[in-house]
């Protein structure tokens, strides 16, 4: 897995199947780390299949001690994560993250926070399966719960265009044209956004999350 302490900008780009083997508090962090002061930017990417089996942060862990992390999610999709403590994203105390435009869903944990745990500052048009006791998700964000999470309906890791694997939503995905993000005019794979996802015709053409 990545570890960063100064700092790392990953766009356009696929962290899939790594492992973090740490038992404890910063030895987490599947697929990305950021702790001691490291500022992160991670748009358009996929953060799927990494593992922390004993520690915490399947998709991606941030640790405060000395100084504080920032990191930047934007149309980023982390799914398919697992970990002892929180799947998806865990937000360490102090630490910052960003979140828009962002799919965390589908992760799995053996503590009661599958997708995401700590404070978050959103930025808006996020999907979240189980929001936990995670705060920061606003109005605009889908956020489920542990007795009704949401399903993104993605399709398993694979080619869909571009040079990186990603996740394409399924046929009635809830991820689909219902965006309200205006940044990232294309995506993953170099398509120009927005684009008509679910057969609506224009002007039904609006971002997907993610």
């Amino acid at each position: 897995y990545a570890t960063a302490y100064a700092g790392a900008d990953i766009e356009n780009s696929t962290v899939s199947h790594h492992d973090a083997l740490g038992s404890s508090g910063g030895q987490g962090g599947g697929g990305l780390f950021f702790g001691y002061g490291a500022y992160g930017y991670i748009p358009n990417s996929t953060i799927s299949g990494n593992t922390a089996p004993n520690g915490v942060g399947g998709g991606i862990a941030t640790y405060t001690i000395e100084s504080s992390p920032t990191l930047e999610l934007d149309s980023v999709t982390i799914t398919q994560n697992s970990a002892d403590r929180t799947g998806g994203i865990d937000s360490d105390t102090f630490a910052t993250v960003r979140i828009e435009n962002t799919i965390v869903a589908q992760n799995t944990a053996n503590d009661a926070a599958p997708d995401v745990a700590g404070t978050f500052d959103s930025n808006g048009s996020n999907f979240i399966g189980d929001g936990g006791s995670a705060t920061g998700f606003d109005t605009s964000d889908m956020v489920g719960n542990s007795s009704a999470p949401l399903d993104a309906m993605l399709a398993p890791l694979g080619d869909n265009g571009g040079p990186t694997l990603t996740h394409h939503p399924m046929g009635g995905s809830p991820v689909i044209d219902v965006s309200a993000s205006t940044s990232n005019f294309r995506d993953q794979r170099d398509v120009p956004r927005p684009l008509d996802g679910d057969g609506g015709g224009d002007p039904a053409a609006v971002r997907d999350i993610g």
